[in-house]
């Protein structure tokens, strides 16, 4: 069923981290970091949701729609990526060409997501840092 170099492959990770100490300390740092930041995580994937479900029921009809908002794990899904700018000509164009009204739903997603929610995010991690920092230089 499985050969011995996948299950092997899938430990050297797990058997890794757990030999060596500075590892395991940033691993352990990392959870700690997601699980404060955990209502400002769900507060971004609520947006992103909500601008999903709309762009959704927006566009359905649309051929923006039929190309990024067919369903809404596939909108919640380019939306994810918008809010990492990486496809934002991509999917604002075609809402664009029908009319230009239509770029401000995609600019006030960007504008709310990329330079409030995740400030936040980024304040809240770091935040968490300095005060790791601080605890560990007294």
């Amino acid at each position: 069923m499985f050969k011995s170099t996948f299950i092997s492959s899938l430990l050297r990770p797990i058997i890794f981290g757990s030999s060596l100490s500075s590892v395991r300390h940033n691993a352990l740092n990392l959870l700690y970091d997601i699980r404060d930041s955990g209502v400002v995580l769900f507060s971004i994937l609520v947006f992103i949701f909500v601008y999903a479900n709309v762009g959704h029921l927006v566009f359905r009809n649309m051929n923006e729609g039929f190309l990024y908002f067919p369903n809404l794990y596939e909108g919640t899904y380019q939306m994810l990526i918008l809010i990492t700018t990486a496809n934002f000509p991509d999917v604002m164009l075609p809402a664009y060409n029908v009319s230009f009204w239509w770029s401000f739903f995609f600019i006030s997603f960007l504008l709310i997501g990329l330079y409030c929610l995740l400030n936040f995010l980024l304040a809240q991690i770091f935040n968490g840092f300095s005060k790791r920092l601080a605890s560990q230089g007294s």
